[in-house]
């Protein structure tokens, strides 16, 4: 029989709870790119010209000004684990789960701390809606007041994760994590699709265009 799984420490905020067979559970945080569902296909590195094998995968946002123990409960965590793994010393920051968002050059990553989570095709995650039964690919879920909440970059969800620890030939030392499980949390957003331009503002920006001419009145390319 499995021993009793029990809540080793939470986070002064209640925002990350560590169990004792090695998850953690971050609440209330926004999801991007959460391929939960379905797998996302392999990924073409320009570096090596190899394509990954698909994956499921799910990065979670947390906000500094509201998650600010939990980063710092998490970071203590895998301090933890490079002092049981690796004799205490660091590695480079790239190399750990837990990063902060400003490295990666995505607005919406700003005065955030990021946790990359994966997970083989052969182990999908589970997806739950709020009321923990199973959320199914691109199912809409309605909520309380009014309108819709989907699993889409921009939500907010709570996030299971299993932190692991690699060392290998081919990708060195790294500190990583699973993804066991992410839930929907019924609150009002803005995906982050959106915050592109908007189709309205594109038709209001273009005129109806008629045929004629080649676009070019001179042949005198240095006149530009």
């Amino acid at each position: 029989m499995p021993a009793e799984r029990t809540i080793v420490a939470t986070s002064k905020d209640g925002f990350a709870v560590i169990y004792s067979d090695g998850t953690i559970l971050i609440k209330d945080i926004v999801a991007s790119y959460p391929f939960v569902t379905k797998a996302r296909p392999g990924q073409l590195d320009p570096k090596t010209g190899q394509t990954s094998a698909p994956s499921f995968q799910c990065v979670g946002i947390l906000a500094i000004a509201s998650h600010g123990e939990a980063i710092r409960h998490i970071r203590a965590h895998i301090d933890g684990m490079l002092k049981e793994h690796n004799k205490g010393e660091g590695i480079k920051a790239d190399r750990k789960f837990l990063r902060k968002g400003a490295d990666e050059e995505k607005p919406e990553y700003m005065a955030a701390w990021i946790v990359s989570a994966r997970e083989q095709e052969s182990h999908p995650p589970r997806a739950l809606k709020p009321n923990r039964t199973p959320l199914k690919h691109g199912e809409a879920v309605e909520i309380a007041g009014g309108g819709k909440i989907r699993l889409e970059g921009g939500c907010h969800i709570n996030m299971l994760i299993r932190p692991w620890w690699q060392n290998s030939q081919a990708y060195g030392k790294r500190v990583n994590c699973g993804l066991v499980a992410v839930q929907l949390l019924p609150k009002i957003y803005v995906p982050f699709s959106e915050t592109s331009v908007s189709d309205e503002a594109i038709q209001d920006t273009f005129a109806d265009e008629e045929g004629g001419g080649s676009g070019w009145e001179s042949d005198d390319i240095g006149d530009l």
